[in-house]
């Protein structure tokens, strides 16, 4: 379900209203295999209307335990590492992929943090 994708250097793109379909079909597939963890749409996809880099980002929040089960979930899924520019580290790894949707393909990132992350908790998520 979810492709390889070519990952490009970021660039301006409109919003699109489909991007909230893509989101939740790929947090599905993701909660389908990761029951426990928490999967949000997040950055500016997750904004309607608002425009910015036509990737669709999600925010996979797991407990500490799981980070390594996640990331082998994410791979299962189809999602693989960052190959470009200076990655996120593997205590708070960032996967990309494709989801093809209602006809069209749309690039995804999706960042992996752990509960209790100060990140997690700057955004809500933290439990």
């Amino acid at each position: 379900m979810i492709e390889a994708c070519r990952e490009l250097p970021a660039g301006r793109a409109p919003y699109e209203s489909r991007f909230p379909g893509v989101a939740a079909l790929a947090a599905s597939v993701i909660k389908d295999r990761m029951p426990e963890a928490t999967v949000e749409h997040i950055g500016n996809t997750a904004v309607p209307g608002c425009g910015g880099k036509g990737v669709v980002d999600l925010l996979v929040v797991c407990a500490p335990s799981v980070l390594e089960s996640a990331k082998a979930c994410l791979a299962v899924t189809g999602f693989q590492p960052q190959r470009t520019r200076v990655p996120f580290p593997e205590s708070r790894p960032m996967r990309v992929g494709a989801l093809r949707y209602q006809g069209e393909v749309f690039r995804m990132h999706v960042h992996a943090l752990t509960a209790g992350m100060p990140e997690a908790g700057e955004l809500g998520l933290a439990e």
